[in-house]
């Protein structure tokens, strides 16, 4: 159990410590808290896709004095369960910094791992990280950035309160089922290697335990970007997302139709017309570079400097000739290109996105957002039911109608259909389970925990 092993590593980070005085018993109590708030974060790790990511602490005081900062936390607890942690060598750690000189200050935070013992203990746990993860419900999942992307405190308003609340129940609906991921123990290597580069800072993890979302805006104002992020089915590549499944069952993916060229037409009064606004560009071979580089010249400030993603070989043609062409086939909103309009754009879709969301919530149907598009459980989409919610959603934010697409599934579950909150799973070895579908062995596994977790609970 978790609970014991915090005892065990608080008593021997306490044995190795040369204090003068015990500490009180609030302060003992924020240390357990801070020791058992690491190993979780530690726990979640040694079972992401790829295992092992690496963690972060903020080791600034006055984080924990913020909003976002756990009540229970506290700074010298939780630098002593850190520090304690590192002695006992259960952890290795990278410090952080942060350089005020630039004009742009910038830096990062400390960032921690599993040594080889702590991650065998973790994974001897007759459990799963993400059947017990549960949303911090004094933690505010409003995110709010200036235009450096920095995070910065705000006062709440009417208007904020009520994005707050409506976030909170999304996320209660979502932390009553079960989403997970029906990957085959075979597949887990392909899987890792589509998520990219194992050593780059910014690569993709998949953790199961983020079931949950935040809401963040940017430019210091409540009224840009907005968008829902935080939780695991948005880190899943796209050639994987017909995997996901809901209470055990397949889903549906829908996605609107070039969403944004359709927001930026209708904002300016002009008419998209029926050609594809991609294609039109260099042709269909081209569209996904088209669209990359359509999105990025709404979001930049200025033309001279090609994205980072930008390669020439993908068009034969450098930036600003992409550009050229980009503006000369749109030319009715040519002068929105290069206004730093994603961000209000962006706006938009997640109001969008809010209201398609809520609309289920009402009958604790889950739906997840993938930004632009939203998985759900196959037979909404078959019934053609989400797919009318998004239409309307849409049509009452903008004022009025967009296509959308539905994702197919290439290859479906296999998944009974049957109501897996009237299976009795204690009764049930995990041999018997395994012996039908032996490549599921660890969704399998994730799945009876939870339905037995759940019956629990009932």
């Amino acid at each position: 159990m978790l609970s014991e092993l915090v005892q065990e590593i608080a008593t021997r980070i306490e044995a190795k410590e040369s204090r003068t005085r015990s500490r009180t018993a609030s302060n003992q109590t924020r240390f357990l808290f801070s020791i058992e708030y690491i190993l979780t974060d530690l726990w979640k790790s040694a079972y992401t896709i790829p295992p092992n990511r690496r963690c972060r602490i903020h080791l600034n005081k006055n984080y924990y004095a913020s909003k976002y900062s756990p009540e229970e936390l506290g700074y010298e607890p939780t630098l002593d369960a850190f520090k304690g942690m590192s002695a006992l060598g259960l952890i290795d750690n990278k410090l952080g910094h942060f350089d005020r000189s630039k004009s742009n200050p910038s830096g990062e935070v400390t960032r921690y791992w599993l040594r080889d013992e702590l991650a065998e203990r973790l994974r001897a746990i007759d459990s799963h990280p993400a059947v017990h993860s549960k949303s911090d419900p004094s933690k505010d999942n409003l995110i709010l950035r200036n235009s450096q992307k920095v995070t910065v405190p705000f006062t709440h308003t009417d208007k904020t309160l009520e994005m707050a609340k409506n976030l909170k129940l999304i996320n209660s609906c979502l932390e009553r089922h079960w989403v997970d991921i029906k990957v085959k123990d075979s597949q887990m290597t392909e899987l890792i290697k589509a998520l990219g580069n194992r050593e780059a800072e910014d690569r993709q993890f998949i953790d199961l335990s983020k079931r949950t979302l935040i809401r963040r805006f940017s430019d210091g104002r409540f009224d840009r970007h907005g968008r829902f992020y935080g939780a695991f089915w948005q880190n899943i590549p796209r050639a994987y997302r017909d995997l996901i499944t809901i209470d055990g069952k397949r889903t549906n993916e829908y996605d609107y139709d070039t969403f944004h060229p359709t927001m930026v037409y209708k904002l300016s009064g002009k008419e998209l017309g029926s050609e594809d606004p991609y294609s039109r560009v260099l042709g269909e071979e081209y569209r996904q570079t088209v669209k990359k580089a359509f999105n990025s010249m709404l979001s930049s400030k200025g033309s001279s400097h090609p994205p980072k993603w930008f390669r020439i070989d993908e068009v034969q043609m450098h930036w600003k000739d992409l550009v050229e062409k980009v503006l000369q086939a749109h030319q009715p909103i040519a002068d929105t290109f290069f206004k730093n309009k994603g961000n209000e754009l962006m706006f938009y879709d997640s109001q969008i996105a809010q209201n398609v969301m809520l609309h289920h919530v009402k009958a604790d149907e889950v739906v997840l957002p993938i930004h632009d598009s939203f998985v759900m459980h196959h037979a909404y989409g078959s019934s053609g039911e989400l797919e009318e919610t998004m239409r309307r959603s849409y049509y009452e934010v903008m004022g009025s109608d967009i296509g959308i697409s539905e994702q197919f599934i290439k290859e479906p579950v296999t998944i009974p259909e049957e109501d897996p909150t009237n299976v009795q799973w204690d009764d049930i070895s995990m041999d018997t389970l395994l012996k039908g579908q032996p490549d599921y062995s660890e969704y399998i596994k994730r799945e009876r925990l939870w339905w037995s977790s759940r019956s629990k609970k009932s």
